[in-house]
């Protein structure tokens, strides 16, 4: 799978992209910056994340509460 910018994502995953901001600005995800247009791009891993974000968000799970599960190296996948 090749990168996704942060417009592919959002559209892809129906994700405004502010909201994408905010999740990377609080750690829950990371991207990769090129150099040459400062467009954030997403690998397979963050793309991953994300969809795990998303469904755990609709369970009605609250942002802190996800961060706390996303980091838990026992939680379940």
């Amino acid at each position: 799978m090749e990168l996704q910018t942060i417009g592919q994502v959002s559209k892809a995953y129906d994700i405004s992209s502010r909201m994408l901001r905010y999740y990377e600005q609080i750690g829950l995800i990371t991207s990769f910056r090129n150099e040459e247009n400062s467009y954030r791009y997403y690998d397979e891993s963050a793309i991953k994340r994300i969809q795990q974000i998303i469904i755990l968000r609709k369970l009605k799970i609250p942002v802190k509460q996800i961060c706390v599960i996303m980091d838990n190296p026992d939680a379940e996948t």
